[in-house]
């Protein structure tokens, strides 16, 4: 591969599905050459807004504001350990899908907390393709049906029309078989 693959930045959106599977599988074998590029993983914790705080505004519930001490320090510590157990299956899963020989200085791993439905994970994405000044954005591709489609759209969708300059990979399930 030419001496530039390994100035690329790829950032991977991934969560537990088989579409998001099929698409760090297509990155690993589209860099299987030598040279890497800084590969970050992301996966966003959907949150849920627990039902009797559903009128306050959700940025609020994570920075603790407009809850009591204790079930502030409840929620920091739940999102923590659901974070750390998150990080865990996404080592898992890219160690099993061949990632085990990706050059660990050349990996980042990070999981957020704070997307409220998965229909705010493309917005997610975008901002953080941004932040790390991604070349390449790729996500899996789950059919959800003409309705969903056509009122929220897929999160590779969304990203194809959100990341101006950035190419937008969308992988289906199907890809990783």
């Amino acid at each position: 591969m030419p001496e530039s693959v390994a100035s690329l930045k790829v950032l991977v959106g991934l969560d537990d599905s088989d579409s998001a599977r099929a698409a760090v599988a297509h990155v690993l074998r589209v860099f299987a050459a030598a040279q890497k590029p800084q590969l970050h993983l992301l996966h966003v914790l959907v949150q849920k807004i627990p039902p009797h705080l559903e009128f306050i505004d959700p940025s609020m519930i994570w920075d603790g504001a407009g809850l009591p001490s204790a079930l502030a320090t409840e929620t920091a510590e739940q999102i923590a350990q659901e974070k750390e157990t998150a990080h865990k299956r996404v080592v898992e899963l890219f160690e099993q899908l061949g990632g085990g020989a990706w050059p660990q200085d050349r990996l980042t791993i990070t999981v957020l907390e704070g997307g409220y439905t998965r229909a705010a994970i493309a917005e997610i994405l975008t901002y953080h393709a941004r932040e790390i000044d991604a070349d390449i954005v790729v996500v899996g591709r789950t059919h959800h049906g003409a309705l969903h489609d056509a009122f929220i759209r897929s999160t590779g969708e969304r990203l194809v029309h959100a990341c101006k300059g950035t190419a937008a990979w969308v992988v289906g399930a199907a890809a990783g078989k």
